[in-house]
C-alpha cells in the first residue's frame, strides 16, 4: 500500500487509507475537530499554547487604552504646527482602514498578520479558496498596494500644504527647510489622528488599525531623532579660518550670511536712493521704518535679529575668540532661522511684488 502511494503522482491513483489506519485522535495543535482531538503535553502542545494565549492578549477588545499616543512625535514649530492637517489626514486614515479591514476580512486575518503575511491560522472562506502560500502571496500584494496609495496621498498632502504655504506667505518657493517642517508636520498629523485615544479611531472603546501612519515612516523617524537629541547640548562650533567667510561652508553661519545678503538687496531695491548712500546695514534698516515708513517695525525686528546673526557668524569665521559669542547668541538651529527668514520673506514680498530682484 505504501509502494502504491508513492506512485499515485504519476499514475493519478488514489490509495485510501483504512479506517483501521486512521489515528483516533489528533493533539490539540493540530486544530481538528474538538471531538478528534486531545491536549498535548509534548513541546509542541506547549510551543502552541503559548503562542495562543498570546495572540489572544495582543488583540484582545477594549486594547485602546493600552495604544498610547507618543507626543514626542506630535511636531510642531513656532509658525507651524500638525493640527492645521488633521482633517485631511482623518479622511486619509478611514480610506485606508477600510481597505485593510476588507483585506483582514477576505482572508480572515488580524492586522499583525496581514501585514507580515504570517498567520496563525487564516479563515475558513480563505482556506477554502487557496492553499496557506497563496494566501500569504495575496496578502502581500494587498498589503503593498495599500500601502503604495497611502504614501502618494501622503505626498500629494505635503505637496499642497507646501504650495498653500506658499501662497498665504506670497513667496515663490519656500526654503528646503521649511517644506520639510511642513513634511514633519503632516506625519505627525497622521499619526496624531490614529493613535489619539479620544479620536475618530477609536469605536466602543476599541482602538482600530494602527499601521497607517507607518506609510510615511521616514517621516516619523525623523522627529523621534529631532525628539531625542539633547536639548541642552550647545550647537557645533563654527571652523575659525581668519578673513575666509568661505569657510563657513555648509554651515548655519554661511546660511545666515547669505540670507542677510538677499534681504539687503531687496530692501535696498525699495528704496533707490539708498543704493548710493553711505549709510551702512543698520541705518539703511532704520531708513525705510522710521523716515520712509515701507516696512514695519516687527519686520526691522527681525531684519536687526538676522544683522546680528550675519555679524556674529562673521566675526566667528575670522577670529576663533568669537565662536564662543556665535555659540551663545546665534540660532541654535535651522528652524530658527526659517523663522526669521519666512517672516522677512513674506513681507518683503508682498512689497517687493513688482520687482525684478528675487527672494
Amino acid at each position: 500500500m505504501a509502494t502504491a502511494a508513492v506512485d499515485t503522482a504519476k499514475n493519478g491513483r488514489f490509495v485510501p487509507l483504512p479506517r483501521a489506519l486512521e489515528a483516533p485522535l489528533y493533539p490539540h495543535w493540530m486544530e481538528r475537530r474538538a471531538d478528534r482531538s486531545y491536549k498535548s503535553t509534548s513541546v509542541l502542545g506547549e510551543m502552541y499554547d503559548r503562542a495562543t494565549d498570546l495572540l489572544q492578549n495582543l488583540f484582545a477588545p477594549g486594547r485602546c487604552e493600552q495604544v498610547l499616543c507618543d507626543a514626542k512625535l506630535l511636531y510642531s514649530t513656532d509658525w507651524l504646527s500638525y493640527s492645521e492637517y488633521t482633517e485631511g489626514a482623518e479622511e486619509a486614515m478611514e480610506e485606508y482602514n477600510r481597505e485593510l479591514l476588507l483585506l483582514m476580512a477576505e482572508h480572515g486575518v488580524r492586522e499583525a498578520e496581514a501585514l507580515t503575511s504570517r498567520a496563525v491560522r487564516y479563515g475558513r472562506a480563505a482556506s477554502r479558496k487557496r492553499n496557506a502560500g497563496d494566501t500569504a502571496s495575496a496578502l502581500r500584494f494587498g498589503v503593498s498596494r495599500l500601502r503604495g496609495m497611502a504614501r502618494k496621498e501622503f505626498d500629494r498632502q505635503v505637496e499642497a500644504a507646501v504650495a498653500a504655504h506658499e501662497v498665504k506667505m506670497h513667496v515663490q518657493r519656500l526654503s528646503d527647510a521649511a517644506k520639510a517642517s511642513v513634511r514633519l508636520c503632516v506625519a505627525s498629523a497622521w499619526y496624531y489622528v490614529t493613535y489619539n485615544p479620544a479620536g475618530s479611531n477609536v469605536i466602543d472603546g476599541e482602538h482600530g488599525p494602527l499601521s497607517f501612519p507607518w506609510a510615511a515612516h521616514d517621516a516619523l523617524l525623523e522627529i523621534a531623532r529631532r525628539a531625542a537629541r539633547p536639548a541642552a547640548a550647545p550647537p557645533p562650533s563654527l571652523p575659525a579660518a581668519a578673513g575666509a567667510e568661505g569657510s563657513l561652508a555648509g554651515s548655519r553661519g554661511e546660511r545666515v550670511m547669505r540670507e542677510f545678503n538677499r534681504m539687503m538687496r531687496r530692501l535696498n531695491a525699495l528704496d533707490p536712493a539708498l543704493a548710493g548712500s553711505r549709510l551702512d546695514n543698520c541705518e539703511r534698516i532704520n531708513h525705510l521704518c522710521d523716515h520712509r515708513g515701507i516696512i514695519t517695525t516687527n519686520t526691522r525686528a527681525l531684519a536687526h535679529k538676522l544683522r546680528k546673526w550675519r555679524n556674529l557668524a562673521k566675526g566667528a569665521a575670522q577670529s576663533e575668540a568669537e565662536v564662543a559669542a556665535w555659540e551663545r547668541e546665534g540660532p541654535t538651529c535651522e528652524e530658527a532661522i526659517d523663522q526669521v527668514v519666512v517672516a522677512v520673506e513674506a513681507e518683503l514680498s508682498r512689497l517687493c511684488a513688482d520687482s525684478d530682484i528675487l527672494w
